[in-house]
């Protein structure tokens, strides 16, 4: 079979790794390459068009991650789609950058670290745009943006969403909560899991995409210990399992927030 790389790939050389990412599959697809794999990779999505008729194991990565695809494959009108559906859906998304100040230094990382919060003026603009406009969407997503958002606790809302890592331990995703809940008056509604961590071949040593069976037993645990719901981050039905939730607790009254 003819295969093309995707347009929407995008790779950056990390030292002697290779990270690649295929944007229209998302964060799902992000792989780190190393060794003598790194120059093939480079080569496989370089070269215009590839006859593979029986993919080794580094093809079907590519292939089943989106970094390959046929020859007569339409990307762009699948593209021209998404962009439309974005443009026309019937909810609302803001993402609010409450702070460029963090406490962290990841190499990746494009903020300049300004220790400057967003203003009062600004989250009232942002509160009155909501009210204003709600009647004309079917639900409302807000991203919390940074820098570290929880350097900007005083932007915090009514409910947290805590992202966590499937490898933080439960003590510390406790102690955060419990940081969170008695620095302003809020309350975590739910944990987002990030789909990427260690597994025992590669140790500690980079981040790999994990099974939906090892993130559903991470899910499921956080659950029995901590009584917070977790969603994996970016699966679909969790994320929408995670708006109701979302809309629910805004919906009820005080007593059953509490």
């Amino acid at each position: 079979m003819i295969y093309k790389p995707s347009s929407c790939n995008y790779f950056t050389l990390n030292e002697k790794e290779l990270l690649i990412v295929n944007f229209l599959k998302g964060i799902s697809s992000f792989r780190v390459v190393t060794g003598n794999d790194v120059d093939l990779v480079k080569n496989y999505l370089s070269i215009s068009l590839l006859d593979i008729k029986n993919p080794n194991a580094l093809e079907k990565m590519l292939i089943d991650n989106g970094f390959l695809i046929p020859e007569n494959y339409d990307e762009d009108s699948e593209i021209e789609m998404l962009q439309l559906d974005y443009i026309y859906n019937s909810k609302l998304r803001i993402v609010v950058h409450v702070t460029k100040d963090c406490n962290f230094r990841c190499k990746y990382c494009f903020i300049d670290f300004e220790n400057k919060k967003m203003d009062l003026l600004i989250q009232d603009k942002i509160i009155d745009y909501i009210r204003m406009n709600i009647s004309k969407y079917s639900g409302v997503y807000i991203s919390w943006f940074g820098g570290e958002p929880l350097l900007g606790m005083d932007v915090i809302p009514d409910a947290v969403i805590l992202c966590v890592n499937s490898f933080d331990e439960v003590d510390y995703i406790r102690r955060t909560i419990q940081y969170i809940e008695s620095c302003v008056d809020t309350k975590v509604i739910a944990l987002s899991v990030f789909p990427l961590g260690y597994n025992d071949q590669l140790g500690r040593s980079r981040l790999v995409p994990l099974s939906d069976e090892v993130l559903d037993k991470v899910a499921t645990a956080l659950y029995k210990q901590l009584g917070i719901p977790a969603f994996i981050l970016g699966r679909e039905s969790d994320m929408e399992e995670l708006y109701a939730k979302t809309v629910s607790f805004f919906s009820s009254d005080s007593e059953t927030k509490e």
